[in-house]
């Protein structure tokens, strides 16, 4: 299948075509700006490229003007314009056309295109394309036996399984959870599953264990709380383990009491003079 470059205003339409070229086979590229179209073609080199907008963004015009200043492009061109609307003779020559399609672009207005550039059945893909719309619905489709020219087993046909004779019973058994809650709860309470149970039924010892387990699970989440308190507790901070601005600046000007201006410059002149012989070009 050829390769299709999408330059579409609107997005919906743009990600609703590009969906189904997919589903048709087609390799598809979606853009919603002209100006990332030039970079895209040297990249994706698409076989045919579809222009459709009126906007700032993307304009059918100025997609044709675009691949027109593109000589070394060799693919197909599909621009779509409003229902009325007919370019200027003088526009036309400035920019490249193979096609012409009434806004918003659809599969069913270029389909007939798309088949006659790749070569393909034009009766296949209108038949793929009923079959995609179908089961997009949610409906089945009418006939599954020849598909854009693959076959599909009848639906009613049975599926040979090694090992397996006649139907048998789905040995995987969904739990009911719901059940499994009420007697939870009810072990828990001290009370039956249900009204046709007796509670002396059920296990004399269930009540106090599940209790028993809560009232354990309870102390000892308690524990370990007391247990991080007292280790932060014990953790020392010094309120004064930092120093302040303030504090800071006395200590470098007790610091700079003991400094030698002299000495200072004297030092920084001898480092500058170093820097630059070492640096120095021979």
């Amino acid at each position: 299948m050829n390769k299709i470059l999408l330059v579409i205003e609107d997005y919906t339409e743009l990600k609703d075509l590009e969906m189904v070229l997919r589903k048709l086979g087609f390799n598809v590229l979606g853009i919603a700006s002209e100006f990332a179209m030039s970079q895209q073609i040297l990249s994706f080199n698409p076989d045919i490229v579809i222009g459709s907008g009126q906007g700032t963004k993307v304009s059918s015009m100025g997609v044709g003007r675009r691949l027109r200043e593109m000589p070394r492009w060799v693919g197909h061109t599909i621009l779509s314009f409003p229902p009325g609307f007919t370019p200027p003779p003088e526009e036309l020559i400035r920019i490249r056309m193979d096609n012409l399609c009434e806004s918003p672009v659809t599969v069913e207005k270029i389909l007939p295109f798309l088949a006659r550039i790749d070569g393909a059945n034009e009766a296949q893909l209108i038949e793929k394309l009923r079959v995609i719309r179908t089961v997009s619905a949610g409906e089945e489709p009418a006939n599954d036996s020849y598909i854009g020219g693959g076959s599909f087993a009848n639906r009613d046909e049975e599926i040979f399984v090694p090992g397996v004779k006649g139907e048998e019973e789905n040995p995987f058994v969904t739990p009911d959870f719901k059940s499994l809650e009420d007697e939870l709860t009810s072990l828990v309470q001290g009370k039956p599953v249900s009204k046709d149970e007796n509670p002396s039924d059920l296990p004399k010892s269930s009540a106090s264990f599940w209790s028993n387990s809560i009232e354990k699970a309870n102390s000892d989440v308690k524990a370990r709380l007391a247990k991080v308190m007292t280790s932060l507790k014990s953790v020392k901070l010094l309120s004064e383990s930092t120093l302040t601005r303030k504090k800071t600046r006395k200590v470098q000007n007790d610091l700079a009491k003991d400094w030698n201006p002299t000495d200072l410059d004297e030092q920084d002149k001898k480092r500058r003079e170093f820097t630059r012989f070492l640096f120095k070009k021979k």
